[in-house]
């Protein structure tokens, strides 16, 4: 049985950037994780591995198209707050 308070619990969890950037290199590379990982200079085996620990952190699945473009929103708004920091700090 499902534990869905637990399911909730873990999407609320935060990717890091490492993992985010994975997940945007599993997108380009349409979802073959052998491919993210050569782009991203790291071995099959450890794309494995950021791929089963994204899908135990957040509760979505990197291989199913719609879980993965949550994923994507995701990715995209923690690399646009790294982008943001720096030039809010430099500002000031």
């Amino acid at each position: 049985m499902i534990d869905y308070k637990k399911a909730r619990e873990k999407r609320k969890q935060k990717l890091t950037q490492k993992q985010a950037r994975f997940v945007l290199a599993l997108a380009d590379n349409g979802l073959r994780v052998g491919c993210a990982a050569q782009e991203l200079g790291i071995s099959d085996t450890c794309g494995h591995q950021h791929r089963r620990v994204i899908q135990e952190k957040t509760g979505l699945d990197p291989r199913d198209y719609w879980d993965m473009t949550k994923l994507i929103e995701m990715a995209m708004k923690i690399l646009v707050d790294e982008q943001e920091e720096p030039a809010q700090s430099a500002a000031q």
